[in-house]
Order: structure tokens, then C-alpha cells, then sequence
């Protein structure tokens, strides 16, 4: 298995959804109260040193081939993975400014990136 399928293939392991869920949501409430410090130590700190355990330390062979292992491999690309990235940005600073609405559509960017792949073709060819 080659680097990039590994750091793929951790971002679906339960150990690493579960740290970065809760520190997504831990860290839009922090920036909704302005706190930039904490908001950021949790949004950040325990997902990169997660990633870093995991990547040095476990295998993902199960992951990888599981229907989710397969889904991600195909369709997570790096502009998807940007998507997410910008996505969670679109979402602090929404919660920074108090906006319901562009947390929202920060979180719908991020869903989208995760689900790119179930939407049907663009035209009957199937071209994108």
C-alpha cells in the first residue's frame, strides 16, 4: 500500500472520524465565542497527532477493502479533500461571525466532498 492510499485510507478509521467530528464541533463552538486559541488547539492539535500515530503505527488493509476503502481510493481526490478543507474554514469563520447560514454552507461543501462520488454523471456519457 503506498503512502497516498494509507493517508486516504485513515481518514475513515472510527478512532479518526470520532476526533475529527467532535473536534469540528468543538471547535466552531470555541470560535463562535471567540476564542481563536482553543478553537484551533482543538480544531487542529488532536487530529494531526492522531493522523501521525496512525500513519506510523497501524495498517489498513481492512479499510481498504471495505466498500468505504474502495468509495474513498476512487473518488477522494485532492481537489475533494481541499473541498473539505475550505469547507471547515468556510465553517469557523461563519461561527466567527455568528452566521447560521454560512456555517451551513460550509458544512454542505464538506458533505459534498465526502459524497462526490454518489452523484450520477454530469450528461449521459458519463463526462464531468
Amino acid at each position: 500500500m503506498n503512502v497516498r492510499e494509507r493517508a486516504l485510507l485513515h481518514q475513515i478509521h472510527p478512532a479518526k472520524l470520532i476526533v475529527d467530528v467532535s473536534g469540528g464541533l468543538a471547535s466552531t463552538w470555541l470560535m463562535w465565542r471567540h476564542d481563536l486559541a482553543l478553537a484551533l488547539a482543538f480544531g487542529l492539535l488532536p487530529s494531526v497527532a492522531l493522523s501521525g500515530a496512525m500513519l506510523r503505527w497501524m495498517r489498513f488493509e481492512a479499510e481498504r477493502d471495505s466498500r468505504l476503502g474502495r468509495y474513498i481510493v476512487r473518488w477522494m481526490t485532492p481537489a475533494m479533500q481541499w473541498a473539505r478543507l475550505i469547507g471547515q474554514a468556510a465553517v469557523w469563520v461563519a461561527a466567527w461571525a455568528h452566521s447560521p447560514l454560512g456555517i451551513g454552507a460550509g458544512l454542505l461543501t464538506i458533505l459534498f466532498a465526502w459524497t462526490y462520488g454518489l452523484l450520477p454523471p454530469w450528461n449521459s456519457r458519463g463526462d464531468v
